[in-house]
């Protein structure tokens, strides 16, 4: 029989408990935390006004139903999760809830019944298969961003209370990041800063935030194609940003949304072949900027047709769809493939499975977890509750919560650690598969068996001499306990035992 999970052995815990006579308040609470347990993973987009957070939701969706125009619905909270029976439902903040039709085009209606003070969030139930076992918050974000390494973090990162309020409830977390310079360094440093303080106040581990550079597309640079540039940036902040996100991805989100949102039809596949036909200066003149490419007369196709092509793909989008064509890559379906492939999304979507969705379970396990740490020292609650969520803690087969546990302690600043011991833990963190959890190169050669076993003995050895030496404290002894095991018990698998 299969081992149950880190979940249902802690839900196992919570049924123990709540057998017990406890205090209203307390029993109250420890069923809340038993109830959380069983519900899909939830990940929030944030970031600021004109971030491509809506934009970004459609893609992520594949269907185009958050709005990006400055309506009701972008400000307030969003939640898209699954169910058969498709609807709307505003929740106000005195209680009230009532539903609202989509649009006819398929959007949110643009107006939810009350002004957005008045909306606590807005619930979306579609049955879409992007949203089984995944629930997306949309939240609204504010329009400054300060240079001021001494601003309020919520102004810096785009986050009002209700923003706020939903990252608290949420398990995973997609921050679009600005597109600063790789000059910037000031700024980007007081954006780690802010992200930092906001992702340890949250609850978070970095081994569930993922920092998006969104907009990819509007990088300025020398070269016509900005990808390159966009990655090189993605890395840069990377750099930046260890300890805080588990990683940056550059993705293009308009392209991503018109691909996976089945936009291009043949209406615009034949509206760009048009334009593929002019002249090459002629093509070029209309591509220096949105304005000359909207309004220039005589070009074989209508105002109105340009303007939907910038809607759809922005100006750089439409650049590339018309070398693709140049390339033989007619009608829409070829487009979209296109566009998919050139938007970045795949990588993303790849990255939210291996590290979100594919361990939804330990995440769940890990704010369970601590939950029940917490509750099990409130007032009223009996000595006996914290032994069984100590004995929870203890159980071997949660091995991998205790690894999270020391991750979210170092990265809040609890534990002090060389930064070879911050990288085995980031490397252990995110990685998804045992070479990856030991710092192998996913680009480089696959390591033999016994290569990996010497990663992982050597592991194993640092986290020891750190837990050994003199000014090492309790609570650095107790982590280089747990990853020296995490560390062993990777040996072992790959045969070092023997």
């Amino acid at each position: 029989m299969t081992d149950p999970s880190a979940s249902a052995r802690l839900a196992r815990t919570c049924d123990d408990l709540l057998a017990r006579a406890l205090p209203p308040h307390v029993a109250q609470t420890l069923d809340d935390v038993r109830r959380e347990l069983g519900r899909p993973l939830r990940l929030a987009v944030v970031g600021r006004v004109k971030s491509g957070k809506s934009t970004l939701v459609n893609a992520l969706l594949g269907q185009r139903v958050a709005r990006v125009d400055a309506s009701e619905c972008t400000r307030a909270v969003t939640w898209f999760s699954y169910g058969h029976q498709e609807r709307v439902v505003v929740h106000a903040r005195d209680g009230r809830s009532w539903t609202r039709a989509f649009a006819p085009d398929g959007f949110l209606p643009a107006d939810l019944g009350a002004a957005p003070e008045d909306i606590e969030a807005v619930e979306v139930v579609l049955c879409n298969a992007a949203l089984a076992g995944l629930t997306v918050v949309d939240t609204p974000g504010l329009d400054s961003l300060t240079a001021d390494a001494g601003a309020r973090t919520d102004a810096f990162l785009g986050l009002d209370g209700a923003s706020r309020h939903a990252l608290s409830l949420a398990d995973a977390v997609l921050f679009l990041v600005p597109q600063l310079t790789r000059d910037d360094d000031r700024r980007l440093r007081a954006l780690a800063d802010a992200m930092g303080r906001t992702v340890a106040a949250s609850g978070f581990s970095p081994a569930t935030v993922l920092a998006v550079v969104s907009k990819a597309d509007t990088l300025d640079g020398e070269s016509d194609d900005p990808w390159p540039a966009a990655v090189a940036l993605a890395g840069h902040y990377g750099e930046q940003l260890q300890g805080v996100a588990a990683g940056v991805l550059p993705v293009i989100g308009l392209l991503a949304e018109a691909a996976d949102a089945a936009l291009i039809t043949e209406d615009v596949a034949d509206a760009l072949r048009r334009l593929a036909a002019l002249p090459a200066d002629d093509r070029d003149l209309l591509l220096l900027s949105a304005d000359l490419f909207a309004t220039t007369p005589d070009v074989g196709v209508t105002e109105a047709e340009r303007v939907r092509l910038l809607d759809l793909l922005g100006l750089h989008g439409v650049g590339l769809c018309l070398g693709w064509l140049e390339q033989g890559h007619q009608g829409a379906h070829a487009l979209t493939k296109q566009l998919h492939a050139a938007s970045g999304i795949d990588a993303l979507l790849d990255t939210i499975r291996r590290l979100f969705t594919a361990q939804a379970d330990a995440i769940a396990a890990h704010r369970a977890l601590v939950a029940l740490e917490r509750l099990a020292y409130a007032p009223g609650a009996p000595p006996s509750m914290r032994d069984a969520v100590e004995e929870a803690r203890e159980d071997t087969a949660l091995q991998q919560l205790r690894e999270r546990d020391v991750f979210a302690r170092w990265s809040r600043g609890e534990l002090a650690l060389p930064d070879a011991l911050a990288a085995d833990l980031h490397h252990l963190a995110v990685g998804t598969d045992l070479a990856a959890r030991l710092g192998v190169d996913p680009l480089g050669e696959p390591p033999a068996r016994d290569a990996l076993a010497r990663l992982a003995l050597d592991g194993a050895t640092r986290w020891l001499r750190f837990g050994n030496a003199p000014g090492t404290g309790p609570a650095g002894r107790r982590a280089a306990e747990i990853v020296r095991d995490s560390y062993t018990a990777m040996w072992e698998t790959v045969g070092g035992a023997t």
